[in-house]
């Protein structure tokens, strides 16, 4: 059997993806039983099976495999979030979302960038950073849950849409900041 690193690398990107998709189908049949969204249970499980808990799953020791997995992950909620966007109701919040996905994010980066100096008594270009990172963190999670109650279409199209073009300014901002330094 040929050891060499490219089958190596192999192995461990199978038995993460293995790992990583049984545990998501457990815990999505667990979520049904317990009538609770299974992003929770997958939050959780994530904490368990990571190197917090049960150092099963270390991201430093799968670099690769690890890039291939957030990769593929990042492709398949993009594709259920773009799935989930209705163009009618779009056309009725595009305002929201163009002010939530632009300014939105301008304001809570810069409110993150206040929060996170004076926490950790960083410089203001490093708080900065930081700020444009959490900025554009998304409500993706929010996407299963909305499948499973009853919300506001409107409401619901509102925070799919802005979760989706947040990406773009908080990228964009990162990269401006990043550049600065």
């Amino acid at each position: 059997m040929e050891s060499s690193i490219h089958t190596i690398a192999c192995n461990h990107l199978l038995i993460l993806f293995a790992v990583v998709t049984m545990t998501g189908i457990i815990c999505s049949k667990l979520s049904d039983i317990l009538k609770i969204p299974d992003v929770v249970l997958f939050l959780i499980a994530g904490i368990f099976i990571g190197p917090s808990v049960l150092k099963f799953i270390d991201i430093s020791q799968y670099q690769v495999e690890n890039q291939l997995i957030l990769t593929f992950g990042s492709a398949f909620i993009l594709y259920m979030g773009g799935k989930e966007i209705s163009l009618k109701v779009l056309k009725n919040v595009k305002i929201s979302v163009l002010l939530l996905s632009t300014v939105g994010v301008l304001i809570s980066a810069f409110l993150m960038q206040q929060v996170i100096g004076f926490s950790f008594k960083t410089s203001a270009m490093v708080a900065l950073l930081a700020g444009s990172i959490i900025a554009s963190t998304d409500p993706a999670t929010l996407v299963p849950i909305f499948n499973q109650i009853k919300i506001n279409r409107k409401v619901s199209q509102t925070v799919i849409s802005e979760s989706a073009f947040n990406d773009a300014t908080g990228a964009i901002l990162t990269s401006a900041v990043l550049a600065i330094m």
